[in-house]
């Protein structure tokens, strides 16, 4: 992660096949990341959000039509 002012860049690399990319947050390293912190498309290789207001943990996952959302990484 890239802190950019009062931002934080979340950036992956492309995966095949991926409509779009899932940003999941949790504020233990364990999970369960079921909040959503933002949606990036394809092709995108991160995406920039709000800095948490204390600890938070992030995961992403490629997401298509066919498969629905991937592994969380």
């Amino acid at each position: 992660m890239n802190r950019l002012s009062s931002d934080l860049q979340l950036t992956w690399d492309d995966a095949a096949n991926a409509d779009d990319y899932v940003v999941f947050c949790d504020t233990t390293p364990d999970g369960p990341f079921d909040t959503v912190v933002g949606i990036a498309p394809s092709g995108a290789s991160g995406l920039t959000v709000s800095t948490p207001q204390g600890i938070e943990y992030d995961l992403v996952a490629g997401r298509n039509a066919s498969c629905g959302t991937g592994p969380r990484h």
